[in-house]
């Protein structure tokens, strides 16, 4: 029977300004065989930043991972106005403000 291990920690933080804080945190899981997902989200509108999936498009034994979502490099990209404020975002801007929603 294989086991799997799950694992959540923190990765980046980052201040935009002297009052906004933006943490990362890193979800994964892995079995024995070092197979295994990885996601990681940014507290901005719950934005994906990273999702590490195994890469399995060769025959070679050991696949590698690629990262699959297409996302700013730094979350301080989404604060600049030529950028769209909620690119990769799970929550947007309507959030909590649409009554029966």
């Amino acid at each position: 029977m294989s086991s799997q291990i799950i694992e959540i920690e923190p990765t980046h933080v980052h201040t935009h300004g002297s009052k906004s804080t933006i943490r990362n945190f890193r979800l994964s899981i892995e079995d024995d065989s070092n197979n295994g997902i990885a996601v990681e989200l940014s507290c901005l509108g719950a934005s994906v930043t990273k999702l590490v999936v195994p890469n399995y498009s060769n025959d070679e034994v050991g696949a590698s991972s690629d990262d699959v979502v297409l996302s700013y490099t730094s979350p301080l990209e989404q604060y600049d106005d030529k950028n769209s404020p909620y690119f990769g975002c799970i929550v947007g801007r309507v959030a909590n403000r649409i009554r029966d929603g």
